[in-house]
């Protein structure tokens, strides 16, 4: 998926932002953050193999035939519905949509806390990240909510340069 490796399995910071990343990599490429968490944020992978043999070869041949990663977001502090709105958990009028796909999506972490820090210790950005909200329970004062991603892309650490 990236020339950097595997992905890691926790993402974990002071604090950390998840921002919305529309046309990636273009001129007019835009960022918004949409919340934030204290929680740590888990990246799973899960590959699977084909296995081969040939009747006149000793050795199977085993191939990666596919693999997925995932996002788990477990707690995110959503302050308010335009917020849920550029998510693409609600539409215009509140209505729950139960699935929405980002160009990409940023993960900022911070080793301090909002207040004193001025620049994220580290960034991940996954490409073309379509989010499951099936899971969703909405509070009354859009406060917490954990949803999961599946990344469709790449990954990189770091953020892809604009053209």
């Amino acid at each position: 998926m990236s020339s950097a490796g595997e992905a890691p399995s926790e993402l974990t910071g002071a604090f950390i932002e998840i921002a919305k990343v529309t046309d990636l990599g273009a001129t007019g490429e835009s960022e918004t953050v949409v919340g934030n968490t204290t929680a740590d944020v888990s990246i799973s992978k899960d590959q699977t193999n084909s296995e081969t043999n040939k009747h006149s070869q000793r050795r199977s041949v085993r191939t990666k035939t596919y693999n997925t990663l995932d996002i788990e977001v477990p707690a995110l502090l959503v302050p308010g519905a335009s917020q849920l709105e550029t998510m693409g958990v609600v539409d215009s009028d509140g209505e729950e949509i139960y699935g929405d796909v980002w160009d990409a999506c940023r993960i900022h972490i911070y080793d301090k806390e909002p207040a004193t820090a001025s620049s994220p210790a580290q960034t991940f950005e996954f490409e073309n990240v379509e989010w499951d909200w099936s899971e969703i329970s909405l509070p009354e004062d859009y406060g917490e909510i954990s949803f999961t991603g599946w990344v469709h892309g790449a990954w990189r650490r770091g953020k892809t340069a604009t053209s």
